[in-house]
Order: structure tokens, then sequence, then C-alpha cells
């Protein structure tokens, strides 16, 4: 008789550890199913992360993710199809006009006049006749900003007619050539490029020093023709 008791309570006890193994493994499954889900949250975090701001496809397009808006990244064909079609012809235009000074105009000879405490001289250029019309002779290329900025009060309107300072800046005549460019931001709206040009002694065929230096040069897009809004003149 005791020993039926004595096994009957052994039972009950093995069940009582049965059960409270059972809920002990229970506890420990619920504690790595949420540990789990944790570690998914963190690397569901981690791949945003990562791919924002990454080219898809072809390369050509990058979706920023640090702005409200998308940015559209213009390809580097692109870009460098602007560079050719722009740099150069626009080099050549600005470096010898209003870069250079006010003496690329036709000035009226014996027509000097002191204006707000300046020297100033009559264009009796036809083309120019007027601060508009030198405007909108570079309009087509160059931004008003930087048209602006190159004509500061160097050109003015007086008594219906075009005034100038008259004067010319120098050339480097150590500016040999356009080495390099790179592409230091590039959308659709506007591309900057930081150009290395080559300066030494002209006409050197052997054992030539070069120094180098660098210019920044950016278009913006104005109604789907780019224009000219920084050019830092090589020489």
């Amino acid at each position: 008789m005791n020993n039926v008791k004595t096994n009957k309570k052994n039972k009950e006890i093995k069940n009582v550890n049965s059960i409270k193994e059972l809920e002990a493994h229970k506890k420990a499954g619920l504690t790595i199913i949420f540990i789990a889900v944790i570690i998914l949250i963190i690397a569901l975090c981690s791949f945003s992360v990562l791919f924002s701001g990454i080219d898809y496809g072809s390369g050509n397009t990058s979706i920023s993710g640090e702005s409200k808006y998308a940015t559209v990244k213009v390809p580097s064909e692109k870009a460098k199809e602007v560079f050719d079609l722009n740099y150069f012809s626009d080099l050549t235009l600005i470096s010898q006009t209003i870069a250079r000074g006010t003496n690329w105009l036709e000035l009226c000879p014996n027509t000097e006049k002191e204006i707000d405490g300046e020297i100033y001289i009559k264009s009796c250029d036809k083309l120019y006749s007027s601060v508009e019309d030198v405007k909108k002779s570079f309009s087509d290329i160059a931004t008003t900003k930087y048209i602006d900025s190159l004509m500061g009060k160097d050109y003015i309107d007086y008594d219906g007619s075009l005034y100038v300072k008259s004067y010319s800046n120098n050339i480097d005549e150590k500016y040999i050539e356009m080495a390099s460019y790179k592409v230091v931001e590039s959308t659709s709206d506007k591309i900057s490029y930081l150009v290395k040009s080559r300066y030494g002694e002209l006409g050197c065929s052997t054992s030539c020093k070069y120094e180098y230096k660098e210019h920044k040069f950016t278009l913006v897009n104005e109604n789907n023709k780019w224009k000219v809004s920084e050019f830092d003149m090589p020489y």
C-alpha cells in the first residue's frame, strides 16, 4: 500500500516537473522569436540605408534618399556631351569679350565723361547702344546673373547711350591648353566641372616644365538650353 502511494506521488511530481519544463521551453521559444524579429527589423533598416542613393538599371539614374524629392543624375555620357558642346565655344566668346574688359566694343573718340566720380566713354558700336543690348548678346550662352557679375558697373546707360569704363585685362601668356576635366556635380538642371589647365613655356619641345591650375565651369539648364552660371577664366 505504501509503495502504491509512493509511486503515485512520484508520478505527480514528474507531471509537475514536465509542465514546468514545457512552460520553460515555451518561454525560451518566445524569447528566441522576439530576438529574431528584432534582428530582422535591424537588418531591414540597414538594407534601406545601404541601398538609398544607389544606381539602378543601367547605372545612369540615381535616386537619393536624403532629400524629400529625388534628384536625377545626368549620365556621364550626357555630361561629356554637354561639356564638349559648350566649354570651348563659351570660353572663346566670353574670354575675348565681356570677361576681357570693355575694349572689345567700338568706342567713340573724345567722349570721356565723368559719371558718379568715374570716367566713362561712349560706345559707338552699332550693335550695342544700351546695357540691355550687351546682355541680350550673351543671353543664349550665359545666365543673367553671370552676365551681371561680369558687367558690374563697367557698363551703364547715360543720356540714351551706352557708356563704359575703358579697360582690357591681360591674358596669361603661359596658358597652353585644357589638360583634363572632371564632373563634380551632375543633375538634370545643373552640371559643374572642375577643369585642369596646363601652363608653361609655349613652343617648348624638350625638358618642358608645366604647371597646372583648376578652374570651375558650371552650366544650368534653362528652358532646355545649357547656360554658363559660373566660369573661372583659365587665362
